[in-house]
């Protein structure tokens, strides 16, 4: 069966977010971040540089130049896999492919240009990056291919959370039922790293998805199958992420 949402990442915030994509990700919570530096072969950077990035899955692009210090940001991005493109007056052009943008990522990339015709290009493929460089938060992604080979009891995405370290999970009787606020639905009853699992808060596109009376409990249950992605950030995430203790990504 082929999956219906794009990107369903879980904000408990230490930092879960929770993206859909039977909606379009119109909300800043959920979109991703690339930025760059573009460079001559002496490292000296280079300026109004034309880069273009395309959306692999879509073929959606965007165009913009880089700055007078060789800079240049997309912002807003939907989650997904990108291709960038440089070209430069008196350079080849330059390409990465399948650069890998997560729910709520800020990546970056560096291009080193080649002296050369604008009709020549050079393509790279985007190494996979172990280390986050680019913000100061803490966070962990559970991939695709992880959550199709995961093996959970219940019904409920929130259940991914507990292959994560430092966090404790319902026991695995209350992880066999799930209902509004019970079982595996239970959000209050995920502690992470200590913290009490009533300052968590589950989103979607950006919207608080949590029950207002009860502060336990999510008005829609996310099942594995809607699932593609989850980031969870668990310090030092950014503002629009909100102020909860754990934040859910899906």
């Amino acid at each position: 069966m082929s999956k219906t949402i794009r990107a369903f990442s879980i904000v408990l915030y230490l930092g879960i977010v929770l993206a859909s994509t039977t909606l379009a990700l119109a909300q800043s919570t959920g979109n991703a971040t690339l930025r760059g530096t573009v460079k001559d072969p002496q490292g000296a950077l280079i300026r109004g540089a034309v880069v273009t990035v395309v959306n692999e899955a879509t073929r959606d692009d965007r165009k913009a130049k880089t700055n007078d210090a060789g800079v240049f940001v997309f912002s807003a991005l939907t989650p997904g896999t990108y291709t960038v493109r440089i070209e430069a007056q008196g350079f080849k052009t330059s390409e990465q492919k399948e650069i890998t943008l997560s729910p709520s990522d800020t990546k970056g990339v560096e291009f080193l240009m080649e002296i050369g015709a604008a009709s020549e290009t050079v393509t790279v493929t985007a190494a996979a990056v172990t280390l986050q460089t680019e913000t100061g938060a803490k966070e962990n992604v559970i991939t695709s291919a992880q959550i199709e080979n995961l093996s959970i009891i219940s019904r409920s995405a929130l259940e991914l959370l507990r292959i994560l370290p430092g966090v404790v999970a319902p026991d695995q009787s209350a992880l066999e039922s799930i209902s509004f606020g019970g079982g595996a639905n239970a959000n209050s009853q995920y502690f992470v790293n200590g913290i009490r699992g009533e300052n968590n808060t589950v989103t979607v596109d950006g919207s608080r998805m949590m029950d207002i009376g009860s502060n336990n409990g999510t008005i829609i249950t996310a099942n594995p199958d809607m699932v593609k992605e989850v980031k969870v950030q668990t310090s030092n995430y950014a503002a629009e992420h909100g102020s909860a203790a754990v934040a859910w990504h899906q």
